[in-house]
């Protein structure tokens, strides 16, 4: 993939090649297709370095270096994924009480009618609950966003005497997880907002650092 700036200042990208790599994938095999790459679309330049930009696996250290690239650029966006800490004890156990819930409510008919009953009497938009995935933070984040906003609606349902008898398979939040809850969500909003800024195909990368910066 190769990214340039157009007339109009947005960022444009092109595939040069998608390779399939048959071979055990190495730091040297995958050199070796890094390096053809190169010699392929005549990107050497004397006294010139070529940028190559990956996620943070420690497996693209070697391929990168035997193919003499240089810059090795780091994704940002990876790393703030990476530094989104769900993997905390208390923030673990946190988000699992919210997706038993969100899944109980997903999972039973009857459940899901009583919530969009207690939905319109309370006045609180008609949305479902989310479960999320639990390899993408982004996910976690949305998923405990929706139950806040629901989370009167939870209460409610679970006090109708049409799913009170498997009431004790819902194991609620109380009043402190729902600070953690709040407190999660103000956390990891910002490193959304900065991941979401740094994915734009369109805006050059010195503008979003701006905007990252005026946002915090």
């Amino acid at each position: 993939m190769a990214n340039a700036i157009s007339t109009e200042w947005e960022m444009v990208g092109f595939v040069l090649q998608t390779r399939p790599l048959f071979e055990t994938h190495t730091g040297v095999n995958i050199a070796e297709v890094l390096k053809s790459t190169v010699t392929e679309w005549e990107l050497g330049r004397v006294n010139h370095g070529i940028a190559v930009v990956t996620d943070n696996a420690r497996n693209m250290d070697v391929p990168v270096r035997e193919a003499g690239l240089a810059p090795h650029i780091k994704c940002f966006a990876h790393t703030l994924n990476s530094v989104a800490g769900l993997s905390v004890p208390r923030v673990s156990r946190l988000l699992a009480k919210v997706r038993r819930v969100a899944a109980a409510f997903h999972r039973s008919t009857t459940v899901t009618a009583v919530l969009a009953s207690k939905q319109k009497q309370l006045d609180i938009p008609s949305h479902k609950l989310i479960i999320d995935v639990p390899t993408r933070w982004n996910s976690s984040l949305d998923m405990v966003e929706r139950y806040l906003e629901q989370q009167a609606v939870v209460a409610a349902a679970l006090l109708s005497t049409d799913i009170r008898r498997n009431a004790r398979e819902i194991d609620n939040l109380d009043g402190s997880d729902i600070r953690d809850t709040e407190d999660f969500v103000k956390l990891l909003k910002p490193l959304k907002t900065a991941t979401t800024v740094l994915c734009d195909e369109k805006k050059p990368n010195c503008i979003s650092h701006c905007a990252i910066k005026a946002y915090g």
